[in-house]
């Protein structure tokens, strides 16, 4: 998927929290990502604007071991060698801070330079066996494919390893 798209200069990574059910808001505002190779640097400002205006949290104590978003930045920076991130944490959220930060992330998709580009990750199948995954997955494609975010987001309660990035993205 990722060699079809242009990969814009900087990336929304939006992963689920690394505990079930954790209400996180975290965006990481500061910083690098070390990945093989090279370091890619936070977009600070953009951060920073994202932080502000949708009410997150800043927050580097969680973002250690995000095996969904760690996985991507090679092929993102392969793709695209001035790429920065903007790493964000959203848990189960009420349907009104999906709106809220969704709607914070369309209006930078639309004014920055360079571009942005959003991107939710999820270890939501991790470990499952393959038919297990295509039952687990299948509503959650649905809703995707029919653009249904307030349905992602309901999903989404009980873990919040799913629905919520998806929500926002969408």
């Amino acid at each position: 998927l990722l060699a079809r798209i242009r990969v814009c200069d900087t990336a929304v990574l939006i992963a689920p929290p690394l505990k079930r059910g954790v209400r996180s808001q975290e965006i990481m505002t500061t910083g690098e990502w070390r990945i093989p190779g090279r370091s890619i640097r936070v977009a600070r400002n953009a951060a920073e604007m994202l932080r502000a205006a949708a009410g997150l949290q800043d927050s580097h104590d969680h973002f250690g071991p995000a095996h969904s978003i760690e996985t991507l930045l090679p092929f993102l920076s392969h793709l695209n060698a001035r790429i920065e991130v903007i790493p964000v944490r959203l848990g189960a959220l009420p349907w009104a801070a999906c709106q809220r930060i969704a709607s914070t992330l369309a209006g930078m998709v639309t004014s920055r330079r360079g571009g942005l580009m959003v991107i939710a990750a999820s270890n939501l199948s991790r470990g499952a066996a393959p038919h297990a995954v295509r039952q687990q997955d299948a509503p959650i494609i649905q809703a995707i494919e029919n653009k249904d975010a307030k349905k992602l987001a309901d999903m989404a309660s009980p873990s919040g390893l799913i629905g919520v990035a998806t929500a926002v993205a969408i």
